[in-house]
């Protein structure tokens, strides 16, 4: 006589739901198990494609210059490639640790597609012809990649004084400073004018003490809090003064996410200062706010694409720089 492991399985469950009638229910649960490893695999294939679409413009434009009536003539193949190569390296290492379960994983991809989006869409409109192709489409990759992450906790860390409790504003400040980084990493590439190795060395020292910070902050230390609040306020007040070289829009992008920290920064210090936690729970994140500024990013950057698309307001804009 065979044994029958459909109906045996069926009797198993009908006697589990009569006797557990609150415990889990084991179809729901592989279901939903299944589903998110669904979703995990497209985000996956998603994030590839996203990468090698940014990777092959940025080659293209390179090796093909000028691949667009739209690139001023002062713009050269080898500056494609140097331009680009911190924000596609960047964004490329970001898409292969899209599926990486560590916080520090998610924040390095999250910090590398927000710097890339950022830094696209101020060049759309500060830097006009010298990457026409590869900054709409780099912003339109970063901010699709950005879209489909998942909000995730602070999870992990290390520290022997009270800052956990600050947990959101912590992942938020790494993120920004990990973002500045790579922006600063990337102005020191693109320093390539004759006399300006200086303010290329600065912009690398800048990133290098950052760098610092961010892992000392990522420990839970307080001197990568003060290192880090105090690099930020030390760059943008360099970025204005004029002891670093930047365009204005780069400029007021580095004073901005400098801001940024410093307002997520104020209840850290306050509370390194007393050495009291907070009772209170820290309000949940809004998801939305991050949303809205990725789609005016998009926005910001089609409309500078429809602006400079006129000959004549391009040829204007190649003739300032």
């Amino acid at each position: 006589m065979g044994f029958d492991y459909a109906k045996a399985l069926e009797s198993a469950r009908r006697q589990h739901a009569k006797l557990a009638p609150n415990a889990v229910n084991v179809d729901a649960w592989v279901a939903r198990s299944t589903r998110r490893r669904h979703i995990a695999l497209l985000r996956q294939i998603i994030a590839a494609l996203l990468a090698l679409l940014v990777l092959g413009v940025w080659l293209v434009s390179s090796l093909g210059h000028p691949t667009s009536v739209a690139t001023c003539q002062w713009v050269t193949g080898p500056a494609v490639l140097r331009y680009g190569v911190v924000h596609v390296v960047g964004f490329c290492v970001g898409a292969a640790f899209v599926q990486r379960r560590s916080t520090w994983a998610r924040m390095i991809v999250a910090a590398a597609w927000w710097s890339s989006l950022l830094a696209a869409t101020v060049g759309v409109w500060t830097q006009p012809g010298a990457l026409p192709v590869l900054m709409p489409t780099m912003a339109f990759a970063s901010a699709a990649g950005l879209l489909m992450l998942p909000a995730e906790a602070y999870e992990d860390g290390s520290g022997d004084f009270p800052l956990r409790v600050h947990r959101r504003a912590i992942v938020v400040m790494l993120t920004l400073a990990i973002a500045d980084v790579e922006t600063l990493a990337s102005a020191a590439v693109n320093h390539d004018e004759p006399g300006m190795l200086g303010y290329a060395l600065l912009d690398g020292v800048a990133a290098a003490v950052m760098l610092v910070g961010v892992i000392g902050l990522y420990r839970l230390r307080g001197w990568g809090l003060l290192l880090t609040l105090t690099a930020n306020v030390c760059v943008a007040g360099a970025a204005w003064s004029g002891v670093l070289v930047y365009d204005p829009g780069f400029a007021a992008l580095l004073t901005v996410t400098a801001m940024l920290q410093m307002m997520l920064g104020v209840p850290l210090l306050r509370t390194l200062w007393r050495g009291d936690v907070p009772l209170r729970r820290e309000r949940g994140a809004v998801p939305w706010v991050g949303r809205l500024v990725i789609i005016a990013c998009v926005l910001a950057s089609v409309s500078g694409v429809v602006r400079f698309s006129d000959p004549a307001t391009l040829a204007a804009a190649c003739a300032a720089h």
